[in-house]
């Protein structure tokens, strides 16, 4: 969902910009995606800070994701 979600956020609010050119859906997808990993890519980057607001609260969101995951994942490893 979220996935899904942060992508047609970034492109309603334009904030975010591609050093190769116009971004494309898959941009931001992309940009979503690795903001959610919180790989990061260097050729997008938040100008506004509601695109930087947005991709914190994204990032914030994959870490927890990823935490509960493993959390999970290993009590029942442990069983």
């Amino acid at each position: 969902f979220v996935l899904a979600i942060f992508p047609v956020l970034y492109s309603m609010t334009g904030g975010i910009i591609s050093t190769t050119g116009q971004m494309t859906w898959l941009d931001y997808f992309n940009y979503s995606l690795a903001t959610f990993t919180t790989i990061g890519f260097a050729q997008f980057q938040p100008v506004t800070p509601l695109a930087q607001i947005l991709t914190s609260i994204q990032a914030f969101l994959g870490i927890g994701s990823v935490a509960i995951l493993m959390y999970v994942l290993g009590r029942r490893i442990s069983r």
